[in-house]
């Protein structure tokens, strides 16, 4: 599905209404417990539809949201919080044997997924990273089998402060040129004729034309007796 149309961009507009509604819903059933938006497990048991991972898709493809940020951020937690728990089971949870490496912290998965969503949080507008972390989202296992190293590569996708616009990968095409505009019957007899349009000079026969009045070049000019 190609959501750049209008109808469509409507479409997921209306899905993304439905999706915060869910979720707020959610959220107000757990008010007892303390849970809320900023919780990433707040989103847990939340269906995203077709529509919607299309429209995940199409930002992974274009880097174009067409919505603003406080909009998509509740989709973007939702689908986050599904790919790393489904990523960390299909794993089992395993990380690499690492070396001890100076000034660098072992990898802690609580820590990392903490710190990634403490991140998201920070964001005021769509991160300049919105299209890597849609490719992330929608295709985890594409470039990364262990979930420490795709841990690691949300961290430091999320490790940016710049903002971009909703349609600022959409790129603007420049209005195509006006097709030409067709002379009139006058000036096209009076090109057909040798003459300049818009001059008072002949360009073939050497005639000069001033007002009703005209002289050939070479040819002297005539007196007629009185």
């Amino acid at each position: 599905m190609e959501t750049d149309s209008e109808s469509n961009l409507e479409e997921v507009l209306m899905e993304l209404n439905k999706f915060e509604k869910r979720l707020t819903g959610e959220n107000s059933s757990g008010s007892s417990s303390g849970s809320s938006v900023a919780n990433p497990t707040s989103s847990k048991a939340i269906i995203i539809n077709a529509v919607l991972e299309n429209y995940l898709a199409s930002v992974a493809r274009t880097g174009t949201t067409h919505f603003p940020w406080p909009k998509i951020k509740p989709l973007f937690r939702a689908k986050l919080d599904s790919v790393i728990d489904e990523f960390s089971a299909q794993t089992g949870g395993q990380v690499e044997d690492e070396e001890d490496v100076p000034n660098v912290d072992a990898f802690s998965f609580a820590a990392c997924r903490e710190k990634v969503f403490q991140q998201l949080d920070s964001f005021g507008g769509v991160p300049f990273t919105v299209q890597r972390l849609c490719e992330l989202m929608t295709a985890p296992r594409r470039h990364y089998r262990r979930h420490d190293k795709f841990m690691r590569a949300l961290e430091k996708n999320m490790l940016v402060v710049s903002t971009v616009d909703p349609k600022a990968a959409a790129q603007q095409q420049p209005p195509p040129p006006p097709p030409p505009q067709p002379q009139p019957r006058s000036l096209q007899r009076r090109e057909s004729a040798g003459f300049s349009v818009g001059s008072d000079a002949a360009t073939s026969s050497g005639a000069l034309v001033n007002g009703d009045h005209e002289q050939v070049r070479g040819e002297p000019e005539k007196k007629y007796a009185r």
